[in-house]
């Protein structure tokens, strides 16, 4: 077997140490691949890819690969925009929008509770196949007659898979479009850039394979005598027989076509590296084709609504929420305090910062699940690449980019 080559593409000077620290990411994500685009100021600074994508085919800049739960980050940019233009309202009953969610006893919340993982729905107790999770209706119908399995609004507990049916149905419902029209028309359009909500057939057969890298997911269900949190986040992430515990083998899970194709906005979306990057720098900064969200949006969705200690006990340190976005934290540390976004299964991490005007995406389809420290290496470098001036003005107005 060939040592997996380096990362390719280009680096603006002075965020070296960062490219470097993504070619060792890259050597860690063999046998596939992954790539990384920083943006500050709208200008792209690092635009680098390596490794392999699918069958054998190289990774290449315009590579399209599973989000996993960098797909809840879009989502939550999706709402800021609805809250933009004055078509939700965060702290409105979610029943408002979409009243038979208002079924057992969840009338009560509000849309800031589902953006931040309060609606006591992480899993649902029926036993589903994949033909229900590739059914929008068939999903919403369940979850909004579901009764919930936590005191709503009280306690939150991370909603793996069914935080993006239940959002994605309260901005259906507020905008009058599907999720996957909603996210052409507001973000991927005005942007021009390749995101999905439910990638279209053409593209399937370019999306990154995805591949687990470790022994950490297995094929057998916890047994009796596992512990409620193993119990929970086996269904969180398989829905009882919706998807395979082997969520990556070939054909498999989020390697499934028919699962690529269906709008799962929860952990679903498809997207480059690059379309990533770009819609969380169009959220903090002027230099993309649109601002997507004005400071005020970004602040009101960025104000703390979950942290400390879920529902079901877990060791910290533990993530923190504002109303969708993932803030940064001791378990999930972004390039500031400051900073925003989602990371994804498998090592995923993008976000937007900002006091550096920063859009940045770290995607790999060679996923792992334990001890995985690719993207916190990458965000330390530009963390360091920052403090040292690289992202200043006059370091960036004439700069060109080095392969």
């Amino acid at each position: 077997m060939t040592s997996p080559s380096p990362g390719i593409g280009t680096v603006a000077p002075g965020f070296e140490r960062v490219a470097a620290a993504f070619d060792d990411a890259v050597a860690q994500s063999s046998p596939g691949g992954a790539a990384l685009h920083v943006r500050v100021d709208g200008c792209p600074v690092i635009d680098r890819w390596g490794g392999t994508a699918r069958g054998g085919r190289p990774w290449t800049g315009e590579s399209l690969a599973v989000l996993f739960s960098c797909s809840k980050g879009v989502l939550a940019v999706l709402a800021g925009t609805l809250v933009r233009d004055g078509l939700l309202d965060l702290d409105e009953k979610a029943c408002h929008y979409w009243p038979e969610f208002g079924a057992a006893g969840k009338d009560g919340l509000t849309v800031r509770d589902l953006l931040a993982h309060r609606a006591g729905l992480p899993v649902l107790r029926a036993e589903l196949r994949r033909s229900d999770v590739v059914d929008w209706s068939r999903m919403t119908r369940l979850l909004a007659a579901e009764t919930p399995l936590f005191p709503p609004g009280a306690t939150h507990q991370y909603h793996a898979l069914t935080l993006g049916w239940i959002v994605g149905e309260v901005l259906v419902r507020a905008s009058g479009r599907s999720i996957g029209e909603l996210l052409a028309d507001r973000i991927t359009r005005p942007l021009e850039i390749p995101l999905f909500f439910g990638a279209p057939a053409g593209v399937l057969p370019t999306v990154a394979e995805s591949v687990v890298l470790d022994d950490y997911w297995t094929d057998t269900p916890p047994n009796s005598g596992a512990s409620d949190l193993e119990r929970l986040a086996d269904r969180a992430l398989t829905l009882g027989h919706g998807l395979p515990r082997r969520f990556a083998d070939p054909g498999e899970g989020f390697n499934d076509p028919v699962v690529q194709h269906a709008a799962i906005p929860g952990a679903g979306a498809i997207g480059t590296a690059r379309a990533l990057a770009t819609m969380w720098s169009a959220t903090v900064c002027d230099g993309e084709r649109i601002r997507l969200l004005s400071d005020e949006v970004v602040a009101e969705l960025c104000r703390p609504v979950s942290e400390g200690p879920p529902a079901v006990p877990a060791p910290g340190p533990w993530h923190r929420w504002g109303a969708g976005f993932m803030l940064s934290s001791e378990r999930r540390p972004m390039l500031s305090a400051s900073s925003f976004g989602h990371d994804g299964l498998g090592g995923q991490l993008a976000f937007a910062d900002p006091a550096s005007r920063v859009g940045f995406a770290f995607i790999s389809n060679g996923l792992r699940l334990a001890d995985d420290d690719r993207s916190r290496v990458v965000v330390q470098a530009l963390r360091e690449a920052v403090l040292d001036g690289a992202a200043s003005p006059s370091t960036l107005q004439h700069h060109t980019p080095t392969r």
